[in-house]
């Protein structure tokens, strides 16, 4: 279960992605990690996630919590995984700053994913389905649940919520 709304809106994110996701795996040497995501056709991702817009410095102190050795031997001998990539989830802080992301390579990340991206990625997945006819539902995915009530409300004047429902 995932421990913040915004670990569950990863999770969602990394599941539309082909992933399968556990949240708040624990590591024999105590260390925390928010999302572990597995799939046989691409890297597995061990992701941090965080809810606000950290600065140089706190990337860094954040980076610094990750020693890829015992994740690596953790990931193999209980997952079978070796390859792996450190992926930083935030909020919009850097979302258009190309020298934040190349800082959080320095640091020690292989991706920062921003949560404005994902919810481009889940709102054109949705779009991409409702526009077929077909429902995204999933009662363990609200956030995409009501990613497709906004679909539905701003794009396809919904009976029950149109465009004017959203306006000032």
């Amino acid at each position: 279960m995932p421990a913040s709304l915004y670990e569950s809106l990863v999770k969602e994110y990394l599941e539309t992605e082909g992933y399968l996701v556990y949240n708040n795996l624990k590591l024999s040497t105590k260390q925390e990690i928010d999302i572990f995501a597995f799939s046989p056709k691409k890297d597995a991702i061990i992701g941090e996630v965080k809810a606000s817009n950290p600065n140089k410095r706190q990337m860094e102190e954040i980076a610094l919590k990750f020693d890829r050795g015992p994740i690596g031997e953790f990931l193999l001998a209980n997952y079978g995984v070796s390859k792996f990539k450190l992926v930083f989830f935030c909020w919009n802080m850097y979302d258009k700053d190309k020298d934040m992301r190349g800082y959080s390579k320095e640091v020690g990340f292989d991706d920062l994913v921003t949560y404005p991206q994902i919810i481009r990625s889940l709102f054109a997945k949705v779009k991409e389905v409702r526009d077929e006819g077909k429902w995204f539902y999933d009662i363990n995915r609200p956030n995409t649940l009501l990613l497709e009530i906004i679909h539905d409300a701003l794009l396809h004047e919904s009976p029950y919520l149109n465009k004017k429902d959203f306006e000032g």
